[in-house]
C-alpha cells in the first residue's frame, strides 16, 4: 500500500511523509476516524514508508521489507489483536504481545512497530498498560493506535500521542465513482448514489458497492417513508421489528438506515424550498419527493429531521435499536398527522 494509492486524506499523508523523510516520525500517533474512513490503510501505508529499502517519501512495493508488510509477516511489526473468540484484547494479550515485547530488538532494522486496531475499545486496564508504554518507549519503538472515538481513550494517551483525525473525501468524486465502476462494474447512475450516500467515506462506498445492501436499504426506507403517514400503530411497529429483523440478517447497521431517512426527508424539505429537481439526492423519486412536499410543512419536515438525528446518538449511547426505531417512527407518524 503506497500513500498515492490512497484517494484523499491528503494533509494527513503529507504530514506523515514529511515525518518519515525528515527523520522527525512520533514515538505514538492516533489516526481516528469512523469505520472505512481509512485508518488501516494509512497505517499501512505509513509502516511500508518506514521500513521500504529504497528510502522515500512513499513506499516502493518492490522491496522484500514492503512485501513483508504487505503480506503481514514481517516480523517487527506486530498487530495487538484479540485471542480466540474476544471482540478485543485483554490484559494478557497487551502486556505479551506489546509491554513486555517492545523490549525485544528488532530484527531486521532499528524500528519496531506496533498497531492496536479498535483501540477505543481497550478497558482502562489495557489502556494503563499501554500508557506505560507510551511514556518510556525504547527509542526503536512505535506506535499506531487505530480509533473510531479517540475521545474514548485515557486523557495521558491522547496527551503523548499525536493525533491524526481522518475527514470525508471531498473533490474526488470522478476518482470514487470511477473505482465504484471499475472495481464493481456498477453503471454509472448506481455509482453515483453509491458515493452520495457513502459522503465521502471510501470504505463505505465500497462495501456498499460489493453487496446489495444498498438497494435492499433503499427498499426497506421507500417502502417506510412512502407509507408512514397512513399507517396504524401496530402496523408502525410491525415495520420497526421488520426493518430491525432484515437488518440483523444482512448485516446492517441501523444508523445506515436513518442516514437514508435523512436523505430522504431532506430532499422533501429541498424541494419543498426551491422546487429544482437537479438538486435532489434521490432524483429517481421525484414523483413521491413532489407528494410528500406537499402532505407537510416546513416545520413538520424539519421536525422529522431533527428526531432522525437524536434517534442517531441514542443509538451510539446503546439504547435499544428496537426500541430507538419504533419510537421515531411513532413520532414521524404522530407530527405529520
Amino acid at each position: 500500500m503506497r500513500f498515492q494509492d490512497i484517494i484523499g486524506q491528503n494533509e494527513i499523508k503529507e504530514h506523515l511523509q514529511k515525518a518519515i523523510s525528515g527523520g522527525k516520525v512520533s514515538h505514538a500517533y492516533i489516526i481516528n476516524g469512523e469505520k472505512g474512513m481509512g485508518k488501516r490503510m494509512l497505517a499501512q501505508a505509513f509502516i511500508q514508508t518506514l521500513f521500504c529499502e529504497k528510502h522515500g517519501e512513499d513506499a516502493c512495493e518492490e522491496s522484500p521489507e514492503c512485501g513483508k508488510i504487505s503480506r503481514r509477516n514481517h516480523p517487527d511489526v506486530i498487530y495487538i489483536l484479540p485471542e480466540d473468540d474476544k471482540k478485543i484484547p485483554g490484559i494478557d494479550t497487551i502486556r505479551d504481545k506489546l509491554v513486555s515485547d517492545v523490549y525485544i530488538r528488532p530484527y531486521s532494522r532499528e524500528i519496531k512497530v506496533y498497531v492496536i486496531p479498535d483501540a477505543d475499545l481497550l478497558n482502562p486496564s489495557c489502556q494503563n498498560a499501554i500508557l506505560k508504554t507510551i511514556e518510556e518507549p525504547p527509542e526503536y519503538v512505535r506506535l499506531l493506535l487505530l480509533t473510531e472515538n479517540a475521545e474514548r481513550l485515557l486523557p495521558t494517551i491522547r496527551s503523548r500521542c499525536i493525533r491524526l483525525d481522518l475527514k470525508p473525501v471531498t473533490g474526488e468524486d470522478d476518482r470514487i465513482k470511477d473505482l465504484l465502476m471499475r472495481e464493481y462494474e456498477l453503471p454509472e447512475y448506481v455509482a453515483t448514489s453509491v458515493m452520495q450516500f457513502a459522503q465521502g467515506n471510501i470504505g463505505k462506498a465500497l462495501s456498499l458497492a460489493g453487496s446489495d445492501r444498498f438497494q435492499s436499504m433503499l427498499d426497506d426506507v421507500f417502502s417506510l417513508v412512502s407509507h408512514l403517514d397512513s399507517m396504524k400503530a401496530y402496523e408502525i411497529s410491525q415495520k420497526a421489528g421488520s426493518i430491525k429483523k432484515n437488518a440483523s440478517e444482512a448485516g446492517f447497521d441501523l444508523r445506515e438506515y436513518l442516514d437514508l431517512m435523512l436523505l430522504w426527508y431532506r430532499d422533501v424539505l429541498l424541494y419543498k424550498a426551491i422546487a429544482d429537481p437537479k438538486r435532489l439526492y434521490f432524483t429517481d423519486r421525484l414523483r413521491e419527493i413532489m407528494r410528500e412536499s406537499s402532505l407537510y410543512s416546513f416545520d413538520q419536515l424539519k421536525t422529522f429531521i431533527d428526531r432522525i438525528e437524536h434517534t442517531k446518538d441514542l443509538l451510539h449511547a446503546n439504547i435499544s435499536s428496537d426500541l430507538a426505531l419504533s419510537l421515531l417512527m411513532h413520532r414521524i407518524a404522530a407530527a405529520g398527522q
